[in-house]
């Protein structure tokens, strides 16, 4: 049985029974490079639903956020191995929900995390999103479901930052040891990424232009602090934020709060800084050197002039020159500077929600433990 009211081109409400709920959704598998599952209950590893996922492609991100319906905090049954006690059903229920999962996770792009305290159900992809009263489950094809469906763009990014609020106070599928183990890791790169955060803010001022009022990032030639060692400092910095974000999401998945630090942004603030490249080469202007160098490239032409003699006009020369890279790496630096604070507070913001996320965790697989 199949009711479906439709609200506008995008919205429509739908009543099933017999039927899954969300088929448009699981449609839209094959076209979806993300999708997000929301769930009370989750598949059994033979359900078709299952298969649904199985036959993606294994580049498509699969987040998986469910309850455990037979689990819970405390088991008062004296005996832990008594057949058909709350202990025994519960464990029987987390192992086969960490078996489909792992199987899942074998051959797709799976992030697991688990909620206790979940009973929402959202069924998302890139293009179309389900809310509604249907599980991730085949048990919910038999019983009268009602969700909301919506494919504007508007809808689905509100409906993601929903999921996000349930992510972030879910646990991951991981040994408490290693989720220690990284967090201590991003806290200590961190404090070093701030140091030299502050270290290039120093070596470049800012000089407010007193017609538009707006500050333009300028280096005093004369007294030069950008240096290639504080460059090269930098652009290995930034290697390690993409190495660290890789290495974290091959530890605990696809977390939502890694796209904050996004891998492209990075990459491009290191082209902005690399060797020969407007920045660089400015950093790496000596202008003793050059005078230096001009002085002894012209020393034929200027016959017994001395260095003193000649240094006023060699000077010149050193500072048209450094104008001249000036200009050429202004737009380069007003872009590295204000992209370079954005990753600054993105990364102080994933800090922020990682310590929310481990303060989430709890140990999912309790039935082992005495009452």
């Amino acid at each position: 049985m199949r009711e479906e009211i439709k609200l506008n081109k995008y919205d429509s409400i739908l009543l099933t029974q017999n039927e899954c709920n969300y088929q448009k959704v699981m449609d839209d598998f094959k076209n979806a490079t993300r999708i997000n599952i929301v769930t009370f209950n989750f598949a059994a590893i033979d359900s078709n639903l299952i298969d649904e996922l199985m036959n993606l492609n294994e580049d498509v991100q699969i987040k998986i956020i469910t309850n455990i319906p037979k689990r819970f905090d405390k088991y008062f049954d004296k005996n832990k191995n008594k057949k058909n006690s709350h202990r025994e059903a519960a464990k029987t229920m987390i192992e086969q929900y960490f078996n489909t999962i792992n199987y899942l996770k074998k051959d797709h792009n799976v992030t697991a995390l688990y909620n206790t305290k979940n009973h929402s159900k959202i069924i998302a992809t890139d293009n179309i999103a389900y809310i509604g009263s249907a599980n991730f489950s085949e048990h919910s094809e038999r019983n009268y479901e009602v969700g909301f469906l919506t494919s504007k763009k508007e809808t689905l990014l509100e409906i993601q930052k929903l999921i996000e609020k349930v992510e972030i106070e879910s646990a991951p599928d991981i040994e408490l040891k290693f989720l220690d183990e990284l967090f201590d890791e991003y806290i200590h790169f961190h404090e070093d990424f701030i140091d030299i955060y502050d270290e290039f803010k120093e070596r470049i001022s800012e000089s407010p232009d007193l017609i538009t009022g707006k500050s333009e990032p300028f280096i005093n030639y004369w007294d030069p602090k950008l240096k290639p060692s504080v460059i090269i400092q930098m652009s290995k910095k930034l290697e390690m934020i993409i190495q660290l974000i890789n290495k974290s999401k091959k530890i605990l998945g696809h977390f939502s709060f890694f796209d904050l630090l996004r891998i492209n942004d990075v990459e491009e603030l290191m082209r902005l800084i690399q060797p020969n490249s407007n920045i660089y080469n400015l950093a790496e202007f000596d202008k003793e050197k050059y005078i230096i160098a001009d002085y002894n490239f012209n020393i034929h032409e200027i016959g017994d002039s001395s260095f003193d003699e000649y240094y006023p006009s060699a000077q010149q020369k050193a500072d048209e020159k450094f104008d001249e890279l000036m200009n050429f790496a202004i737009n380069d630096l007003n872009t590295f500077d204000s992209k370079l604070k954005i990753l600054k507070d993105s990364f102080n913001t994933l800090l922020e929600r990682f310590t929310l996320q481990k303060g989430s965790y709890f140990q999912i697989d309790n039935t082992k433990h005495d009452f």
